[in-house]
């Protein structure tokens, strides 16, 4: 009987020792959880935080690539109006050139008169002269 008595008081003191090792494990476990939960919580809204930068980054890609497009299509209209224009201004010069080309052929030929007519106005002079004499 006694050593049932002591065979009892063992297993009582193994089972208290085991119970405290278990509380003490399971404590340890807790705690182990928690802290992941903490880094997981963690961990999760720094995913949130950096989905949200990247969607303002694509946000403000997209935006950047309409200004580019708008910049571009400005771009290309005042090249088209520049075009234009030059093609203007290169009319208006060959204009100009083909009436300054007449207008040296008119003054050659009114130079050209003018000689004939001062040479039948000194002939006429010498005939007069002539004549007077």
């Amino acid at each position: 009987l006694k050593k049932h008595k002591e065979a009892a008081a063992m297993s009582i003191q193994l089972a208290a020792n085991l119970r405290s090792t278990l509380a003490e494990s399971n404590q340890q476990l807790l705690d182990e959880a928690e802290e992941l939960k903490a880094s997981l919580q963690a961990s999760f809204l720094e995913s949130a935080a950096a989905k949200d930068e990247l969607s303002t980054a694509q946000a403000e890609w997209r935006a950047s690539e309409c200004e580019l497009e708008d910049l571009c299509r400005e771009a290309s209209r005042r090249c088209e109006e520049a075009e234009a224009k030059l093609a203007g201004v290169e009319a208006a010069s060959k204009q100009t050139s083909d009436e300054a080309s007449g207008s040296r052929e008119r003054v050659s030929a009114l130079d050209a008169e003018v000689r004939v007519l001062r040479e039948e106005f000194e002939r006429a002079q010498t005939s007069h002269m002539h004549a007077k004499a």
